[in-house]
C-alpha cells in the first residue's frame, strides 16, 4: 500500500490534497501513483484533452486505439476523481460482458482505493465485507459504483455519471438508447470510450443523427496515434508512410512498433491505430466508397409509382417457427435510369 507519507512527500497535507482535487493531472501521478498492472501513471497531453472535454461536456464519446490509456484515464481514474472530489455521487460502468467490466473498471478503482492510505482513509468503508463486492461498491462519501454488462436489465439504476467500455462494440444499439440513455439522472454525465468498429455502431449512429440535426450536446473526440508537426492525423495510404509522421505517445508506441504492426493488414490497422474505419480489405470488389456514395439520407420509404421506372421485389421467406421466429422480408427496388434504388421494406 502506498503511505500518505510517501505520496505527500514534503507538500502540506492540506495543500496537496487542494491540489489532488483541482489537478486531474496531479491527482493521477501524485497521488494514485500506478496502476494495477504497476505500470506508473503518466498523463500524455491529449488524454488531458480528454479529461478536460468530458468536464465541459454532458455527453462525450472518446475514440481512441488499443492501449491508449482511455480505459484507465477515462473508465476509471475519472471516476475515481469525481468521487475523490464530492460526494453521493452514483457511477454506472457499462461493459459488453459482466466479466470485461468486473476485471476491468471497476477492479481498476477498488485497486486504487485499497492500495493507498489516503484514498483507503476517504473512502474505503468501514463494513467493506458488506459494502463492497463484485459488481458494487459503496465508498464512506456515499458514492456508489455498480458495474453491469450491456443489457437490458440496466433498468432500475440511476446515475450521475455513465462510462460505456468499448461502446462500440454493443451489438444490439437499440438498447443504448432505449435503456442506457434514461438512466442518467439531471444534469449527468454519459462517457462513451471505444476503439471504433464501424459505421453502423453506436458512434456512427450517434454521428449520423448530429449530422442530421437530431442530436445537440454531444462531444465526439478522436486520437489518432500518429499526427504531422501541427497535430493533424496522418494521411496513410501506404505503409512507409508510417514513417513521415509522429506518435502521441512515443514512449509507448514507437514509429517503428507502429511500422511492425502493419502486419495486421491496412483495414484493422487503420481502425485500432488511426481510428479509421475503411471497411474493406485492400483488392475489395465493392469499395467502401462508391458504397458510402450511394446513401441518400433524405430519401424516404414511397410508395409513389413512376410508370418510366421499373420495379423488382426480392422476398426472404421465414420457415421457422417459435416466438422468437425471424420474419418474411420484401424488398421492392426502383430502377430508374442507371440507378437502382430501394423505396420499400
Amino acid at each position: 500500500m502506498l503511505s500518505k507519507k510517501e505520496l505527500i512527500g514534503d507538500i502540506p497535507y492540506p495543500i496537496f490534497l487542494m491540489r489532488c482535487r483541482t489537478d486531474f493531472k496531479f491527482f493521477a501521478e501524485n497521488l494514485c501513483r500506478e496502476n494495477s498492472s504497476g505500470e506508473k501513471i503518466t498523463i500524455q497531453p491529449y488524454q488531458l484533452k480528454w479529461i478536460k472535454r468530458v468536464e465541459t461536456s454532458r455527453r462525450a464519446i472518446v475514440e481512441s486505439g488499443t492501449r491508449s490509456g482511455k480505459t484507465e484515464v477515462i473508465g476509471a481514474l475519472y471516476p475515481l476523481w469525481k468521487m475523490f472530489c464530492g460526494k453521493n455521487i452514483n457511477v454506472l460502468l457499462i461493459s459488453k460482458t459482466m466479466e470485461q467490466s468486473s476485471s476491468n473498471l471497476l477492479y481498476r478503482i477498488k485497486y486504487y482505493i485499497e492500495n493507498n492510505e489516503i484514498l483507503s482513509e476517504m473512502m474505503l468503508p468501514e463494513d467493506r465485507s458488506r459494502a463492497w463486492n463484485a459488481t458494487e461498491i459503496l465508498t464512506k462519501n456515499n458514492c456508489n459504483v455498480k458495474n453491469l454488462p450491456y443489457n437490458d436489465h440496466v433498468k432500475g439504476f440511476g446515475a450521475n455519471i455513465i462510462v460505456c467500455d468499448e461502446i462500440d462494440s454493443y451489438e444490439d444499439t437499440n438498447i443504448f438508447f432505449e435503456h442506457i440513455l434514461s438512466r442518467l439522472g439531471p444534469n449527468a454525465k454519459l462517457i462513451g470510450i471505444s476503439t471504433p468498429v464501424g459505421p453502423t455502431m453506436i458512434i456512427g449512429l450517434l454521428k449520423e443523427k448530429q449530422e442530421a440535426g437530431l442530436l445537440r450536446g454531444w462531444t465526439f473526440m478522436k486520437t489518432p496515434y500518429l499526427v504531422d508537426d501541427g497535430g493533424n492525423p496522418a494521411k496513410i495510404e501506404k505503409r512507409e508512410d508510417i514513417l513521415n509522421y509522429k506518435s502521441v505517445w512515443p514512449e509507448r508506441w514507437t514509429i517503428q512498433e507502429l511500422y511492425n504492426r502493419w502486419e495486421q493488414g491496412k483495414a484493422n490497422w487503420m481502425r485500432n491505430y488511426m481510428c479509421v474505419n475503411i471497411g474493406e480489405v485492400d483488392d475489395a470488389i465493392f469499395p467502401i466508397k462508391y458504397i458510402e456514395s450511394s446513401f441518400d439520407y433524405k430519401l424516404g420509404f414511397s410508395q409513389t409509382v413512376n410508370h418510366e421506372s421499373m420495379y423488382f421485389i426480392g422476398i426472404d421467406l421465414c420457415n421457422s417457427e417459435g416466438p422468437r421466429s425471424d420474419f418474411d422480408a420484401y424488398v421492392v427496388i426502383e430502377k430508374t435510369g442507371g440507378f437502382y434504388i430501394i423505396r420499400w421494406i
